[in-house]
């Protein structure tokens, strides 16, 4: 059974919550902030879900995405994705 229908599981006490803890996390570990790339998806910022990459604006230097999981929409430029590898 893969992670998401795990996740999607019923809890024995009927409630829907989950936890889904990483190796990193489980050992106290701070998981690395995820990097910024020019032309590549990033992580939700509402739910850290996967990014797709629907749209790029040449003339402006802006990404268009959108979650995979939760349907939260954002913006990137190319200056924050400058700034983030800084």
């Amino acid at each position: 059974m893969d992670r998401l229908q795990a996740a999607r599981q019923m809890r024995a006490d009927g409630s829907q919550h989950t936890v889904d803890l990483t190796a990193a996390e489980l050992g106290g570990e701070t998981p690395p902030k995820p990097r910024l790339e020019w032309g590549r998806p990033s992580r939700c910022p509402e739910c850290n879900g996967r990014g797709y990459l629907d749209h790029i604006d040449m003339v402006d230097r802006i990404m268009y995405e959108h979650c995979t999981e939760c349907g939260h929409k954002w913006t990137i430029t190319q200056a924050q994705t400058q700034a983030s590898q800084a």
